[in-house]
């Protein structure tokens, strides 16, 4: 069945379920934080293969700061934060590309980098293509291919392939409202995910267990459809989600965790290492340009201005597998046409000698 073909065929079920996708959505959205970090990543690639990397964020958190990078603070008028710039030329794209620059916590956002040149006499094409690395392997006990299909989980989180046929406006709203309320189930998984993950590395501590560890992990999917369906709100940590735990597994037996003294925040540590695991890499935004030698003819899914390309680029885009940017530029080669003109030439005045 080609994409999104279910939202036609279950379009009367869509209709009249939408107010109630709504509410979730607006749920999910306020219940999901997390630290944000912003950044600019501008790259210049010379015809030599050399290239030159800039990068700025108003959080240097975000920044891996290592010996090779020069580094500017600066504060731009009418603003109150500093903004961190680091800089610094490479041999090759390779060499950049093993120099991560961009970190979510203490996890760097790697990539490879590579940059081929084409000599057709006439012209020399470049191609240079950066894989930032995935991070699917982090969603391997819940993919998002459970809620949705993974073409679906594409369009949601990257941006394509985009829906087939010829929908209307209010059409498109409603298979997104619908695909949003999927997403949003998913990320109420993942944190249920997070609270039982926790429990079950402190489960020696919990008092007359209502299950044994191997049930309780066990009981993860159940209590997270258990949790969607009453809407409950999974954060902050308060008394609905003790709340939640207690009518599920029928016992107050994993109260404790919920304390906010619990092993003076262990559990709290714990968790959290957890939670950013599975919910940092959303907070990550980017713009991303990039210079080529010559004139741009293959941008992809990015625009181009003047000698610029500008990508979007954020931390949705990992949780699938690798993101690839992709680029070609064009330098005519003028020595080449001088030379073809000359050989031209000459092999006209000898063909006219031997006629005489």
């Amino acid at each position: 069945m080609p994409i999104f073909d279910s939202y036609f065929i279950n379009k009367t079920e869509t209709m009249r379920t939408i107010n109630f996708n709504i509410i979730l959505i607006a749920m999910a959205l306020s219940m999901f934080s997390c630290d944000e970090w912003e950044a600019r990543i501008s790259t210049e690639v010379f015809s030599d293969g050399s290239c030159v990397r800039e990068v700025s964020s108003k959080d240097a958190d975000c920044l891996i700061i290592d010996e090779g990078w020069s580094k500017t603070e600066i504060i731009a008028d009418g603003d109150t934060v500093k903004t961190t710039i680091l800089s610094r030329r490479f041999n090759s794209v390779e060499e950049m590309g093993s120099s991560p620059v961009i970190r979510v916590y203490d996890d760097p956002v790697r990539s490879e980098t590579s940059f081929d040149k084409r000599f057709k006499w006439f012209y020399t094409d470049y191609i240079f293509t950066e894989t930032f690395l995935g991070w699917s392997d982090r969603y391997d006990e819940l993919p998002v291919s459970r809620f949705m299909t993974q073409d679906e989980a594409s369009y949601m989180l990257v941006g394509y392939p985009a829906p087939e046929g010829h929908l209307t406006g209010s059409e498109m709203h409603d298979l997104t409202s619908e695909l949003e309320v999927k997403l949003a189930e998913w990320k109420h998984s993942l944190l249920i995910y997070v609270y039982v993950n926790t429990i079950a590395h402190f489960y020696g501590d919990v008092k007359n267990p209502p299950v044994d560890l191997n049930t309780f992990i066990a009981a993860r999917d159940s209590l997270a459809a258990f949790s969607w369906k009453r809407q409950t709100e999974l954060l902050p940590i308060d008394d609905e989600v003790e709340q939640l735990f207690s009518d599920f597994f029928k016992s107050d037996a994993y109260s404790i965790f919920f304390s906010k003294t619990y092993k003076d925040g262990i559990y709290k540590q714990y968790g959290r290492a957890l939670y950013d695991k599975s919910f940092g890499l959303f907070g990550l935004s980017a713009s991303y340009t990039l210079k080529l030698p010559g004139k741009v003819f293959y941008a992809g899914p990015g625009t181009v201005e003047e000698d610029r390309i500008s990508y979007r680029f954020k931390g949705d885009f990992l949780v699938l597998g690798d993101y690839t940017i992709t680029a070609s530029s064009r330098v005519v080669n003028a020595w080449t046409i001088i030379v073809t003109i000359l050989a031209a030439l000459a092999a006209g005045i000898l063909l006219i000698k031997k006629k005489d």
